[in-house]
Order: C-alpha cells, then structure tokens, then sequence
C-alpha cells in the first residue's frame, strides 16, 4: 500500500439497488448513512449478515396519519336526560 494522505484513502460509498436486500456487517459499519438513505428512499428493509447470518433489520418508519381533534370522544358520553330543568328538591345556601 502506497502512503497516501488519509482524505484520499476514503472509499465512495456504493448506491443500495433496489434489487438488494441483505448487507453484511462490515458493509453497513462502513456505509451505513447511504443504506439508511437507501431504505428511507425505497420503503424497503435491508437484513444485516454476520459470516451469512441474519443479525439485524434495519426497517424505514412508516408515518402514521394524522389524528384529527374532532370526533375523538365519539361515543364515550352518557346522556342522562334533562339537567336543565328544576329537580323539585329545595335547598338553600349552607344546607349539609
């Protein structure tokens, strides 16, 4: 090996194709922000091998839909007739 300055030595990280879906250990430690890219862009998980077996799982983060505000106590309120209305019963201010 020649001695060559450490800033020309970093290899180019290989694109992910579409058609890969394992990786093994040392690929990944050595390009791990383009396989994250990868699995971000294509939706698809990658398995991660040590010496040809399955170790990890590196999966995207499907986004969930939004919850809307409305609506969501549907269902959980009892409806106990009229509290509007006088209940006959008297009572005055400090009765026990």
């Amino acid at each position: 090996m020649t001695n060559m300055p450490s800033a020309t030595k970093k290899s180019r990280p290989v694109p992910l194709h579409s058609s890969i879906k394992t990786i093994s250990v040392a690929y990944a430690k050595a390009n791990l922000s383009s396989v994250l890219h990868g699995v971000e862009q294509r939706k698809a998980s990658i398995t991660i091998l040590r010496r040809g077996v399955p170790v990890a799982r590196i999966v995207p983060i499907a986004e969930e839909p939004a919850v809307s505000g409305y609506g969501w106590m549907r269902g959980t309120v009892q409806g106990y007739g009229d509290i509007v209305s006088p209940t006959g019963v008297e009572w005055n201010v400090g009765d026990e």
